[in-house]
């Protein structure tokens, strides 16, 4: 809940670790059943998973980190709106 930038450069092994590590290997667990069913679903965990930053240009709270994390399965977008 701390939200400066100098906290979350200290600790962001830490966030490596407990949050993005795990939503790694979740994300090698899943990949293979996720690609059964629709082969052109991304499984590269970096575009799958959420930023730990916030875009605060549009927002009201000003916060610079989000305070929960998660992962979406998606087409690319070349891909996205075609149906099989």
């Amino acid at each position: 809940m701390n939200n400066s930038k100098d906290w979350y450069e200290s600790h962001k092994g830490e966030y490596r670790q407990y949050v993005y590590n795990p939503f790694v290997e979740l994300i090698g667990e899943l990949s293979p059943a996720m690609t059964e069913i629709d082969s052109q679903l991304i499984t590269i965990p970096s575009k799958l998973i959420s930023r730990v930053r916030r875009d605060t240009r549009f927002s009201r709270g000003k916060s610079l980190y989000r305070d929960n994390a998660w992962l979406v399965f998606l087409r690319d977008k070349i891909h996205r709106y075609i149906t099989a």
